[in-house]
C-alpha cells in the first residue's frame, strides 16, 4: 500500500465541494482561498482556513486533512486521528461519503470499523451532536455529469479529516425559491447560482464594498448579495421589476440600508452613480437567445459594461444564454472562439473594454438552451 500523505500544515485546509457543477465549485472554491492543489473534481486544497459561511457550492472544510491514492485501513484512520485529536473528552462521530462513483462495497464497514476502534481506544462515540466528525470521502468519477470537466483532475483516491466548518448546502436556498417571492416572474434566478455570481466577486474570502446591478429583474441578485451583508445598487427599465425587487428585498427583511433601487436604463448608469471604488457588477441581461445571435445582445452588454466602467473599473459576473452546441468549445477553453462567430465582435469588446475572461463555465438549461457565466477582470 502507498502511504498515506498527511497534510496537518497549519496554513492549509481542504473543502469539498458540490457535485451539481464541479468546476463552478473549484472556481467558487478559488474565491474564497488561494487554490494550492486540486486533488479530485470535488476535494480542493487551500492556503488558510477561509471562513465558508457565505459558500453556495463548497459543502464542508475539513481540517486537519489526509490523502492517500489507496483505501486506507480503519487502523490507520484511527491512529491519525488520535494524532491530530489527542484529547480524549471531546466525543465523535466517524461518517464515509462517497464523491462520485467508487468500485468499493465495503466504504460503509470503514465507517463502522475507523468508529469501533476508536470506541475501543476509549474514544466517546456520539451519533447525534458530536463535538468532532470524522469525515471519510471515497472518491471516483461521476456518473453522466450535466457539466462535464474541462480540466484533467484526478478521478479517484480517499480523502478524510476533521470537519471544521459545514458549508450551507441546498436548504436556505431552496427557502428562497424564486416561486415562493412576493413578485415572482419566470425568467428569475434560481437563488443558489445567484449566490455563485455574487460570490465569484470575493477576493480571496473578501466581498466588494458594493455589487451593481443594472438589469434587476426580481431581485436575485440583490437579496443573495444583501444577504452576504454586502450593499446592492439595482435598476431596471421595467418600474414594475424595481417595485417587485423591493418587495422581495422587504419579503427577506433585509437591512433598508444596505441597498438602493432606481428604475433606470442600464447603459446610462452615469447619470445615476457617481465613482465608487472597490465595486463589482453582477447581472443577467434581459434578452433571449436570438438576439444574443444578432449581435443586439451583444450591443446591449457592451454599452452597459461602458456604463458600469464610467463608476468603476471592477470586476463583471455575468450570464449569456449560448447554444449548447459551442459549451464543448468552452469546456476546451475556447470561449472567445466560441463567442466570436465570424465578426470577432466579443474579441473587439474586450479589447475596447480592457477586459479578459478569467472564469468561464457553460450551464446546462435544457437541450437547446446553455447558461455561460463569465467572470470579466480589468486587465
Amino acid at each position: 500500500m502507498v502511504p498515506p500523505t498527511t497534510m496537518a500544515a497549519p496554513h492549509r485546509s481542504m473543502l469539498v465541494g458540490s457535485g451539481w457543477h464541479a468546476p463552478l465549485f473549484r472556481s467558487e472554491a478559488g474565491s474564497f482561498a488561494e487554490i494550492q492543489d486540486v486533488i479530485h473534481p470535488r476535494v480542493v486544497i487551500v492556503a488558510g482556513i477561509p471562513d465558508i459561511s457565505e459558500s453556495s457550492l463548497i459543502d464542508r472544510l475539513l481540517y486537519p486533512f489526509c490523502k492517500s491514492n489507496e483505501r486506507p485501513s480503519a487502523e490507520l484512520v484511527a491512529s491519525w486521528f488520535n494524532k491530530n485529536h489527542p484529547e480524549v473528552d471531546q466525543t465523535v462521530m466517524v461518517r464515509v461519503h462517497r464523491l462520485g462513483f467508487v468500485e468499493d462495497n465495503t466504504t460503509k464497514l470503514l465507517e463502522r470499523e475507523v468508529g469501533a476502534l476508536l470506541h475501543n481506544q476509549g474514544r466517546l462515540i456520539d451519533l447525534e451532536k458530536p463535538d468532532l466528525t470524522l469525515m471519510i470521502h471515497p472518491c471516483g468519477p461521476a456518473t453522466e455529469p450535466m457539466h462535464p470537466e474541462s480540466e484533467s483532475v484526478n478521478e479517484h483516491g480517499w480523502v478524510w479529516g476533521i470537519v471544521d466548518q459545514e458549508g450551507q448546502g441546498g436548504g436556505p436556498f431552496a427557502s428562497r425559491a424564486a416561486t415562493d417571492r412576493a413578485y415572482f416572474r419566470p425568467v428569475s434566478l434560481d437563488p443558489r447560482l445567484a449566490r455563485t455570481m455574487v460570490n465569484l466577486t470575493r477576493f480571496l474570502g473578501k466581498p466588494p464594498e458594493q455589487i451593481f446591478d443594472p438589469f434587476c429583474g426580481t431581485g436575485g441578485i440583490l437579496i443573495e448579495a444583501a444577504i452576504s451583508g454586502i450593499r446592492v445598487y439595482g435598476s431596471d427599465l421595467d418600474a414594475r421589476m424595481v417595485e417587485g425587487t423591493r418587495q422581495n428585498l422587504e419579503q427577506i427583511k433585509a437591512d433598508s440600508s444596505l441597498y438602493e433601487l432606481f428604475t433606470h436604463d442600464a447603459t446610462q448608469l452615469e447619470g445615476l452613480w457617481t465613482k465608487m471604488e472597490s465595486s463589482a457588477f453582477v447581472f443577467d441581461p434581459p434578452y433571449g437567445r436570438n438576439s444574443w445571435s444578432d449581435g443586439e445582445g451583444m450591443n446591449l452588454v457592451q454599452r452597459t459594461v461602458q456604463s458600469c466602467q464610467s463608476i468603476c473599473i471592477g470586476c463583471f459576473v455575468i450570464l449569456l444564454p449560448i447554444s449548447p452546441d459551442i459549451a464543448d468549445l468552452v469546456r476546451a477553453g475556447k470561449t472567445i472562439q466560441a463567442l466570436d462567430g465570424e465578426n470577432e465582435m466579443f474579441s473587439r469588446f474586450l479589447d475596447e473594454q480592457n477586459l479578459r475572461i478569467d472564469v468561464a463555465h457553460p450551464i446546462h438549461v435544457h437541450r437547446s438552451l446553455a447558461r455561460l457565466l463569465l467572470r470579466l477582470q480589468p486587465n
